[in-house]
């Protein structure tokens, strides 16, 4: 199978897997008055029958991305970095607070952005682009990477 649908069946592995931990997760202890419908020891075979298979997938695709990895970890260091920008916060501008009691006072603040929002958007956008161009060249070579998975 391509490394495309490698990735699909990682993530399909690891939805099972998930499934099938919440189902013994709630089934695990019960009281004698309480009989379970699920054969847990079935449910139990199922998990780690399915977390081998996750882990085999999951070594194939790493063996399988070396190639890419640059890109891989680029891609992902992109990413924190957009998630880093849009945290900032980027007011400008006056700001004016009123105090009150029994002499009210106005006190005036003057908010400036080292990265402001303009900047902000323009950097976001060009990384996105980098992010884009190289996730194309990672999609195609996952499209003509073949693994046995």
């Amino acid at each position: 199978m391509n490394l495309a649908k490698a990735l699909k069946l990682k993530n399909s592995l690891a939805g099972e897997l998930n499934r099938l931990q919440h189902i013994l997760t709630r089934e695990n202890s019960r009281r004698s008055d309480n009989v379970s419908k699920v054969n847990r020891q079935e449910v139990w075979d199922q998990i780690l029958a399915t977390s081998d298979r996750l882990g085999l997938v999951k070594a194939k695709i790493a063996e399988a991305n070396v190639p890419i990895y640059v890109n891989l970890e680029r891609m992902a260091e992109l990413k924190s970095r957009i998630a880093f920008l849009n945290r900032l916060e980027t007011r400008e501008g006056e700001e004016a607070l009123f105090y009150g009691g029994s002499d009210p006072a106005k006190v005036v603040y003057q908010w400036d952005a080292f990265i402001n929002r303009e900047q902000l958007d323009g950097m976001v956008s060009m990384l996105q682009k980098q992010i884009e161009e190289m996730q194309d060249e990672v999609d195609e070579y996952n499209n003509k990477t073949h693994i046995d998975a």
